[in-house]
């Protein structure tokens, strides 16, 4: 077994760490070492979604963390001269009390991270067992700690999106006309015609909060105006398609109530040909709003999350130089534009729905 190793730093600057003289040596010498095995494990924390209608779940990566380890073991004066337990004890208690940073070295391994709870089993005043948890916040081998991993964004602007569901809305109406000439006499299909003007009404209401979400003066308004109003907008956007995505759930239901339901005088054959083609064009496009909702729901709040400095609506002839030159006061940050909108031309598209980071030029 190799020996393990903890000392205790200081942090004489930002990003700076110094190893301070109180170290605790276990090795073989003193034969004080680590019980069992050091089981280290990193662990990815994610928000899984399965949207409707999708293919495949939306996933994203919320934090890379390494996890709280435990280490336990005994110090006893056979090993190292009368008095060692319980003055190694003592100190070491002072160490986790004072809770700084300390370095933790095993082998291969240099973590970093804080001692957290110490527990103490003192069998006699010659001999004491020990348990101590580490909170690991790096491994010094592999790196630092990544930053969260965000999905990548998007360069879809919300046009778009509204356009797609405005598609799926024109499918749903070229088969109203059949419905409204069907034979029927229930409450249940009344009701399921409303619900598709309701869906007409939303999606109305989240073209407006596309339409409302770039800025057409940003000088007018400092930088924490900006980051406020762009947040807004963005989370604004978000509930808008969150309520589609909800209203075209219940479109959803209700169609499919209608199919164990008698409602169609049955013995007219166009009728009931007319009524499965409705259902069926209505349950897909429901299903496809949904799915389409959802995503666009997640990419706004994705957006909002960044707090972004600000949104900017591509316009004829506009370049990532001219965008950061209006929004950074130099040609030369486009490169912070590019990578935040996961753009893969230097070609912007009029109408594009530009995140505008907030970074130090």
């Amino acid at each position: 077994m190799s020996e393990m190793k903890i000392t205790e730093l200081r942090r004489p600057g930002a990003g700076v760490l110094e190893d301070v003289p109180v170290q605790f040596l276990w090795d073989a010498q003193n034969h004080s070492m680590m019980q069992d095995t050091l089981d280290l494990e990193l662990q990815v924390n994610t928000n899984r979604e399965m949207p409707a209608g999708a293919d495949e779940p939306v996933e994203q990566v919320l934090s890379v963390e390494w996890k709280e380890i435990e280490l336990h073991g005994e110090w006893k004066d056979s090993w190292a001269g009368q008095g060692f337990a319980k003055r190694t004890f003592t100190e070491f208690a002072r160490l986790v009390q004072r809770v700084p940073l300390v370095r933790f070295e095993h082998g291969q391994h240099s973590l970093v991270g804080l001692l957290t709870n110490l527990k103490i089993k003192e069998r006699t005043e010659f001999e004491v067992g020990w348990t101590v948890k580490f909170s690991v916040h790096r491994n010094e081998n592999i790196g630092p700690p990544s930053a969260p991993v965000v999905a990548p964004q998007s360069t879809v602007n919300f046009t778009q999106r509204i356009q797609t569901q405005r598609d799926s809305l024109e499918k749903i109406n070229n088969v109203l006309e059949f419905a409204k000439t069907l034979p029927l006499s229930t409450q249940d299909i009344d009701d399921a015609l409303d619900n598709v003007g309701d869906l007409v009404t939303t999606v109305d209401g989240a073209e407006f909060a596309t339409n409302a979400i770039a800025f057409e003066n940003p000088e007018s308004l400092d930088f924490m105006e900006m980051a406020d109003r762009a947040q807004h907008k963005l989370l604004a956007v978000a509930a808008a398609f969150s309520n589609i995505r909800n209203q075209a759930q219940t479109s959803l239901l209700d169609v499919q109530e209608l199919i164990s339901s008698d409602v169609l005088a049955y013995n007219d054959v166009i009728a009931n040909l007319r009524f499965e083609e409705w259902v069926r064009t209505q349950q897909t496009e429901c299903i496809r709003m949904i799915g389409e909702a959802r995503a666009s729901e997640i990419d706004a709040r994705s957006r909002a999350t960044r707090r972004p400095r600000g949104i900017h609506r591509v316009r004829q002839g506009d370049t990532l130089d001219r965008v950061s030159m209006k929004w950074y006061g130099t040609p030369d940050s486009g490169r912070f534009i590019r990578d935040a909108n996961n753009l893969d031309s230097i070609l912007l598209p009029p109408g594009l729905d530009l995140i505008i980071p907030d970074v130090t030029t």
